[in-house]
Formats: structure tokens, sequence, C-alpha cells
């Protein structure tokens, strides 16, 4: 379950690209589509150090168990973001990530466990962000592309903000424009 949704629990570090995250940035490249309409204004400055909650999530086994999912961002040394999702079983799962480095809309990032860096690299591509109000996020890397056939994409609200119907037409807009693969359903109190 934490495979997907974890890979919102994320601590997250910016860092300068050295030659070693080039190389690992063009392998999870490798395995996204780079055909997506990336938001062009993101500034990830205006995304990280707040607390967002899931509304949409794919419509994949992994997220069936999972009553909701919020991702919060703390900053050490480095952004890092953490994934809390509560389970229908009624426990509570956390994953964690560094973001590596930032190019444009998208994030490259690091899954952790038991807080020792893994080798699984992933990038989310920013494909629809309204400050303090929503963030659409197409999700990939190399182990996601082996197992999933669809396109993992999740909307997600700051805070208890609620999208407005005129904004669900603008991401309901973003998605079409990307022409996504799968489909994604509703997580939360709201659905």
């Amino acid at each position: 379950m934490a495979l997907i949704i974890g890979s919102f629990l994320l601590y997250f570090g910016v860092s300068v690209i050295s030659s070693s995250d080039a190389t690992y940035t063009a392998d999870v490249n490798a395995w996204c589509r780079n055909d997506i309409l990336g938001f062009e204004d993101f500034n990830f400055d205006s995304y990280a150090g707040k607390e967002y909650k899931f509304i949409l999530v794919p419509n994949i086994d992994d997220t069936k168990s999972y009553l909701d999912a919020r991702q919060n961002f703390i900053q050490i040394d480095k952004w890092y973001f953490i994934l809390t999702g509560n389970l229908k079983n009624g426990s509570q799962v956390n994953s964690y990530y560094k973001v590596d480095s930032v190019e444009g809309p998208n994030i490259f990032h690091t899954q952790y466990v038991n807080g020792v860096e893994t080798e699984i690299h992933r990038r989310y591509t920013v494909y629809g962000y309204k400050e303090n109000r929503y963030i659409q996020l197409y999700l990939c890397g190399k182990e996601l592309s082996e197992r999933y056939d669809v396109d993992l994409r999740f909307l997600l609200a700051f805070g208890n903000v609620w999208p407005t119907n005129e904004e669900m037409d603008e991401i309901k807009a973003n998605d079409v424009n990307n022409n996504f693969n799968g489909s994604i359903v509703g997580i939360g109190s709201n659905y």
C-alpha cells in the first residue's frame, strides 16, 4: 500500500544536481511519460512546507484500503515529505521521502525505509497547481512502471481546502489535456 501513496510521504531535500544525480534523473525519466504538460510556472518553494490532503488517487488495488491520506513537508538540511495514510482496517502507514532535485515542474525524490535511503527513485510532474489551493501530480519510476499499466496521478488539496466547482473544471481539463490512461477515485471524508 505504501508503495504508491507512500510515494507521497517524502522527506524532501532539494540539492544541486551532481553527475550521479543527473544519471539517476535520466534513469527515472526513462520510465516516465515525458509528454506530460507540466505546470510551467510551478514554484516549489510555494508548495513545500505545507500540509496537503489527498482528494483523488489512482483507481488501483493499492489505494483501495485507504480511508484518507496526507502529505506533510519538513525541512531539516533539505526538504523531505511524509505521507501518512489511514487505512480502513484502523491502522496507519507512514512513508518517507527526500527531495533530491527540482527541475521546473519535475520533483525527483528518493524513498527512505527505517531511516535509510533506498534505491527507489521517483519523479512527480506537477501538471496543475494553484498555490494554497491544490496540486495535481503525475508519479512515475521504474518499479511503478513495471507494476502498473495506468498513469498514476493524484490530486491533493492544501490544508482543509476543498476545490471549488470552477477549480474542479480546471482539474478535469488538466487531466484531459494530458490524455492519461486509467481512472482516479475519491478518497477521504468528502467521498
